[in-house]
């Protein structure tokens, strides 16, 4: 919408540059010089009456059109050219913006990895948070499973969203991963609580939380 709007203003703005140079110029009609009139050189008798005046004739103009000046056809060429590389930039601009955030590496070929490769990463997260859920604090212990799995995932090519909450973000990784969805919503609940709210956080979140993790280890052993 706004790439028609700037043209639609720019074709207008042509327009008016031409219809202001149409109405400054126009015919031009020059003067014809006046032709002289015959006298008669005979001479005139004494006592004669003197013949009355010849009348003056008319000159007749003839309407001569200047030729056009060079400095409009300079005008219209330097405004064309200009609508034509402003639309091209918008254009461009455009393309540009949907072009995809995430492009495969030029040098290598290769594209983020897949729910396959990223296996590997997602495993290793699980044993760091199964060995993170053992610390004395069980708030922090629950936090931290969360973390270390999130982290893994972000160097798989799946970080989090600004906008979205950690229920959302389960659900994204269990769909990209083949997950198991049930695990992933449990712990990111778990994490919500431990994070946000004023409840206590104890042993019995801890042992969900390790719960959850060994079901999201056998998940990822078994493919």
């Amino acid at each position: 919408m706004q790439l028609a709007a700037v043209a639609a203003s720019a074709v207008l703005l042509v327009l008016l540059v031409v219809l202001g140079v149409s109405a400054r110029g126009g015919p031009y009609t020059a003067p014809t010089p006046e032709r002289p009139t015959a006298t008669s050189t005979a001479p005139l008798r004494t006592g004669a009456p003197l013949p009355p005046p010849a009348a003056a004739a008319t000159p007749s103009r003839v309407p001569d059109v200047r030729p056009g000046s060079p400095v409009v056809g300079q005008v219209l060429l330097v405004v064309v050219v200009g609508l034509v590389l402003l639309v091209a930039a918008l254009g461009i601009a455009r393309l540009v913006r949907h072009l995809p955030r995430r492009l495969p590496d030029r040098a290598t070929g290769s594209a983020p990895p897949g729910p396959e490769a990223a296996r590997p990463q997602l495993t290793t997260a699980v044993e760091r948070a199964l060995h993170a859920v053992e610390q004395p604090v069980a708030r922090d212990a629950v936090v931290q499973a969360w973390l270390l799995l999130g982290a893994a995932a972000a160097e798989a090519g799946t970080p989090a969203l600004p906008s979205e909450t950690a229920a959302e973000y389960a659900a994204r990784l269990a769909r990209a991963h083949r997950l198991p969805a049930p695990a992933l919503h449990h712990l990111a609940e778990l994490y919500r609580v431990a994070r946000f709210s004023e409840h206590p956080v104890g042993e019995p979140e801890r042992d969900d939380a390790r719960r959850v993790l060994t079901e999201l280890r056998t998940g990822l052993a078994a493919g």
